[in-house]
């Protein structure tokens, strides 16, 4: 309740009921961190970042990093706390400044990320990748090599449903050995005649080549089996 006093020092007669909200105070939530692109197409880029606690909302801001525009911000919501969000409609070979903030639920933000410069690309490598394998034993070892490519992306023939189904990324160029087909089974004890993959180049903006072909003949691998002991 509130008293009023006049100049004189007089108090008024009777008292006036005031109410009064008290807000609970938080601090800002922590910086976001790891803000990082993880799949381009076309004229969009698909970005993640790492969870932040006592965050209720997410502000992606980006515009092209040669421009003195203002950010275009998009808020992300409590559905994708922690992404990916797909930031759309970039222009192909343009690059863009992005950073994000947390905030919580009463508006009050972090410090903005560390920035990221992302660019959107219609351009694929020109030519496929430069690929072939070779049998070790009961592994095949798959050589890939590409001018304009950081890693190559292989694919193995489902013999069932003649689909090639997803096995692995590696880096480009380099080296990859394995023992097993995309869903676990092992190459030498399953019941596939022929091994065909298909081996694409991806470059920096995740755009990917044409496929390279690759066929070997599955009784050439042959289950492990430990050389006799001799004494």
């Amino acid at each position: 309740k509130v008293n009023a006093f006049n100049d004189k020092g007089h108090i008024s007669s009777s008292m006036t009921s005031v109410n009064v909200t008290a807000f609970a105070t938080t601090s800002a939530p922590e910086m976001v961190t790891n803000l990082r692109p993880i799949e381009f197409r076309n004229n969009s880029v698909l970005i993640s970042w790492e969870y932040v606690n006592n965050t209720n909302f997410y502000e992606l801001k980006y515009r092209e990093s040669a421009s003195d525009l203002q950010y275009i911000t998009a808020t992300c919501g409590r559905s994708i706390l922690k992404g990916p969000f797909w930031v759309l409609e970039l222009t192909p070979g343009t690059d863009y400044s992005v950073v994000i903030l947390a905030r919580n639920q009463y508006g009050t933000s972090s410090l903005p990320s560390s920035g990221l410069t992302i660019r959107a690309t219609e351009s694929s490598p020109q030519q496929s990748a430069d690929a072939f394998a070779i049998i070790q034993g009961s592994s095949v070892v798959l050589n890939c090599a590409h001018p304009e490519a950081f890693a190559c992306i292989i694919y193995i023939e489902n013999q069932l449903t003649e689909e090639f189904e997803y096995l692995a990324e590696m880096e480009c160029p380099g080296t990859f050995t394995f023992n097993k087909l995309p869903n676990g089974e092992l190459i030498s004890t399953s019941n596939y005649t022929t091994l065909r993959m298909r081996v694409l180049a991806k470059n920096n903006y995740g755009t990917q080549s044409n496929s390279s072909g690759i066929e070997l003949v599955k009784s050439l691998i042959s289950e492990y089996t430990p050389p006799p002991c001799t004494l």
